[in-house]
C-alpha cells in the first residue's frame, strides 16, 4: 500500500509538458501532497503542407495529430498508426476513428512490429520540423513519405523553481532544461528511452524511466518513488 497519503510538506514536482484538467498524471497524483509545475519548454507553430497519397498515416505524437487536424488534415479511408497509447488514445478521442497500430513507444520494438504490420503499404508520416524520426530511421522501405505540420523549437526564456523530481517528456525537452540548469541534480523520470538517453547525457546521474510512455505510466513511477521516502 502506497504510504505517499502520508507526506507532510509538499513534493516540488516539474513536468515538461502543459496538462489539461483531464490529465491522468494530475489525476493520479490528486490525492497526494505534490505541487505541479507542468510547462512546456518547447514553443510551437503551425507550418502549412500538402497532403500527399497513402495508405497509411502514422502519428508520432499528440502534437503531430493536433496540427495535422486543425490545418485540415484528412483521416478518411486511411490506416492510423501511432509510436504510443497516449497518441493513439488522443486521435480516437478527437476523430472517433479507430487506430489500426499502436506502438510500445520502444523505437526498435515499434519500427519493427510496424514494418510487419504494412507490408508493402504506403505510409505518410507526420512530423516537426525537428522530430527525431525515429522509425522511419529503421524502415527499409524508402517509398514511405513525410509531411511537416509543425515547427518545433526550445524556449529560451522560462523559469522553473527547484524540484524534487523533473519528468521529462522529450529528448528536447531535457536538453533545454539542462541548457540552463546545467548544475541541478534532482531525480529526473524520463517518459521514454529516447528521453531517457538524452538525461544519461547531461551531468545529473539520478534517471530512471517510466516502463510505459504515458502519463498514468509516469504518475505511478512518481509514486512508488514517493513511497520509498
Amino acid at each position: 500500500p502506497l504510504k505517499t497519503s502520508f507526506l507532510m510538506t509538499k513534493i516540488k514536482i516539474f513536468i515538461s509538458r502543459e496538462l489539461d484538467q483531464k490529465s491522468p498524471f494530475k489525476k493520479a497524483l490528486s490525492h497526494v501532497c505534490v505541487d505541479i509545475d507542468d510547462q512546456s519548454l518547447i514553443f510551437f507553430s503551425s507550418v502549412e503542407f500538402k497532403q500527399v497519397s497513402s495508405d497509411w498515416l502514422f502519428f508520432y505524437s499528440k502534437t503531430g495529430i493536433q496540427y495535422f487536424l486543425s490545418q485540415g488534415g484528412s483521416t478518411i479511408k486511411k490506416k492510423i498508426g501511432t509510436f504510443g497509447p497516449s497518441t493513439a488514445d488522443y486521435f480516437f478521442r478527437n476523430t472517433n476513428q479507430k487506430v489500426d497500430f499502436i506502438g510500445t513507444g520502444e523505437r526498435h520494438d515499434v519500427a519493427d512490429k510496424f514494418e510487419k504490420t504494412i507490408g508493402s503499404e504506403k505510409v505518410l508520416f507526420i512530423v516537426g520540423q525537428n522530430s527525431l524520426r525515429s522509425v522511419q530511421k529503421i524502415l527499409k522501405n524508402d517509398l514511405h513519405q513525410e509531411i511537416i505540420v509543425y515547427d518545433n523549437r526550445p524556449k529560451t526564456e522560462f523559469n522553473i523553481s527547484v524540484p524534487e523530481i523533473a519528468v521529462f517528456t522529450s529528448p528536447m525537452a531535457v536538453n533545454t532544461y539542462f541548457n540552463k540548469y546545467p548544475d541541478r541534480h534532482h531525480l529526473n523520470i524520463a517518459i521514454g528511452n529516447t528521453t531517457f538517453k538524452a538525461l544519461e547525457k547531461t551531468n545529473s546521474n539520478n534517471s530512471i524511466m517510466s516502463e510505459e510512455p504515458t502519463e498514468k505510466s509516469l504518475a505511478y513511477t512518481v509514486l512508488s518513488y514517493l513511497n520509498n521516502l
